[in-house]
């Protein structure tokens, strides 16, 4: 059993994350070279976070089906003995260990460059949010069967932000840790894990079909 999940990981990362992984480390490469990340303050520390790094969680999350994008693959997979559901789980959680490792490390590059904001609630804040964008794209995916429109929902949500007031969207505004508040994060976290269980389970029953 444990060889046949560590076979399935090591699929997911070869075909699949692999890709991603050198697009993550792209962005946190290039961040340097777009904004400052030395001897910020809170609110500017913030802003990276919220609105730079937190757009990992898009490029981790939302691919998680596509794999099985192609109908011989789905054939394939269908006529194994391992559920396609433990598939997704599997590819999940090594997305979700991906997503915060890169958001611990940029936190941990920003805090040795003497930057100055709370570590643990700057990682939780941004973790959330990354989820929560993430989550919206593999829901949409699991709904339409498109990455490209998965990708597209959560960009535009995330563009969405920037011409509203938080009071337009109280619970779900995404750039709330530059005002100095924590609170919405909660909804953001909860309701990305919400929307990913959604979109696991929509996407199986699809997959049954």
């Amino acid at each position: 059993m444990i060889e046949r999940y560590y076979q399935i990981g090591r699929i997911n990362v070869k075909h699949n994350l692999l890709p991603h992984i050198i697009i993550g480390l792209a962005l946190c490469l290039i961040a340097p070279f777009l904004m400052g990340v030395n001897n910020l303050n809170q609110y500017q520390s913030a802003q990276v976070l919220e609105m730079y790094v937190s757009l990992l969680g898009i490029v981790f999350l939302v691919p998680i089906f596509y794999l099985d994008q192609d109908a011989n693959i789905r054939e394939v997979v269908r006529a194994k003995y391992t559920p396609m559901i433990q598939h997704y789980l599997i590819r999940l959680f090594e997305a979700i260990i991906l997503l915060v490792i890169f958001i611990m490390g940029f936190i941990l590059f920003l805090h040795y460059g003497e930057c100055d904001f709370p570590v643990g609630y700057f990682f939780m804040g941004t973790l959330a949010e990354a989820i929560f964008l993430g989550g919206l794209g593999v829901f949409i995916y699991g709904i339409v069967d498109n990455i490209v429109v998965g990708y597209m929902i959560s960009m535009v949500y995330y563009m969405i932000n920037f011409g509203c007031k938080p009071q337009m969207i109280p619970h779900f505004y995404l750039f709330t840790m530059m005002r100095g508040s924590y609170e919405n994060k909660i909804y953001l976290g909860v309701g990305g894990v919400v929307l990913l269980v959604l979109g696991l389970v929509l996407r199986e029953v699809r997959f049954r079909k």
